[in-house]
């Protein structure tokens, strides 16, 4: 399975949450925002955040006239810069580089943005460590706990190819052809899982209601990842989009880890394991013999995870076997849930491989569900 490279921070940007790429200087992260706004047809939008000014971000205050019961009063607006406004009307990316760079009054001015969540708009930030910063400072406590905070993963081995692919005359080494990797592309219905973890999290916080709120007493901790009420909502929709593109444990690890922390996460992970929600994998492994969970939530959780799974492996050499694992689930769902077992068959119909023949299945509930499948389409 091919390393989900950088996918922690790129899953995040694309649900309304902003992702802070933390990683030494020279390592890509600027170019790979660049190529990624290519890749995905949106405007790249470039904060240098150790050269703005606080109004570059927040924008200029101005005076204008408004009406209010026939009289005319004057009131202060704000003029935003062109990047702004862009980011606002076009499909964009907004980068806030630089950002372990930045004074205290400009990451006042960027939380002001991360608050409201633009539309369309995709908002990441890069930066360095404090220690290898040109002029390194801590995260506030109040941004740093709106940012989901991940370790920047280079890509060797894109690096190498672009190396061993520079031809003569061509006057850059094309790193933007290789190192953009395989990005995850989050659906529109990314959130149906997020109930499912948030009903998770609530389960978890009644039983460590220490890890609701816990701001760290050390200063230098202050500006890394910790548990409140916010950093959790931010994990629980994290992990939905992480369910919707079939992200592996390691990404979903990182991701909460960049929203609570490690302790938190670590402490979640082992509970979360305890409550056994199944991957995709595991489930069609056991077509045959699969048991639904008791809770309404976690049926439809488990039947989502399995779905979005099948829809990216339709085109792969093993579209095929996991298309017919999928039918026989269908099968054994409708055993024990009928209306459930014949829901999730249209679904599964929709995943099968362009040129695969779908296996016959012609008796037992095969036989009921192509039955009740004529009536309905009879009763229309």
């Amino acid at each position: 399975m091919k390393r989900q490279i950088n996918w922690a921070g790129l899953i995040p940007i694309q649900i309304g949450r902003v992702s802070y790429f933390e990683g030494h200087p020279g390592a890509g992260k600027t170019a790979l925002m660049k190529a990624l706004s290519k890749m995905c047809d949106l405007l790249f939008q470039h904060y240098l955040l150790d050269q703005e000014s606080p109004e570059d971000i927040g924008g200029l205050k101005a005076i204008k006239t408004i009406e209010i019961d026939a009289k005319t009063v004057e009131v202060m607006a704000s003029i935003y810069d062109e990047r702004f406004v862009r980011a606002i009307n076009q499909r964009c990316l907004l980068l806030f580089d630089e950002l372990s760079n930045a004074p205290p009054q400009n990451q006042a001015a960027i939380l002001e943005i991360v608050n409201k969540p633009i539309p369309g708009t995709w908002m990441a930030a890069c930066g360095n460590p404090v220690e290898s910063a040109a002029n390194g400072a801590e995260l506030t406590p109040p941004l740093a706990n709106r940012l989901v905070i991940v370790p920047w993963e280079m890509d060797s081995h894109g690096i190498l190819m672009a190396f061993k692919s520079h031809r003569q005359g061509e006057e850059r080494i094309p790193f933007d052809e290789h190192t953009t990797g395989d990005i995850p592309i989050v659906p529109k219905d990314w959130s149906l899982c997020q109930p499912l973890w948030s009903n998770r999290i609530g389960r978890f916080l009644s039983k460590n209601m220490e890890l609701l709120q816990a701001f760290p007493g050390e200063l230098a901790e202050q500006g890394r990842p910790w548990p409140s009420p916010r950093s959790w909502e931010n994990a629980a929709i994290c992990l939905a989009g992480a369910d919707s593109v079939n992200a592996n444990k390691e990404t979903r690890f990182t991701m909460l880890n960049g929203c609570v922390g490690k302790t938190s996460a670590e402490m979640f992970v082992r509970f979360s394991n305890e409550e056994d929600l199944p991957i995709a994998e595991d489930i069609l492994a056991q077509a045959l013999t699969f048991k639904l969970p008791r809770q309404p939530d976690m049926v439809m959780a488990v039947l989502r995870i399995v779905f979005n799974f099948l829809m990216q492996r339709r085109s792969e050499d093993d579209g095929p076997e996991r298309f017919e694992q999928a039918m026989d689930l269908c099968g054994t769902i409708y055993k024990q849930r009928p209306e459930i077992g014949m829901m999730f068959r249209g679904h599964v119909l929709h995943t099968k491989p362009a040129s695969h023949v779908a296996a016959a299945r012609n008796s037992g509930e095969f036989a009921e569900m192509d039955l009740l499948t004529k009536k309905r389409e009879f009763a229309k």
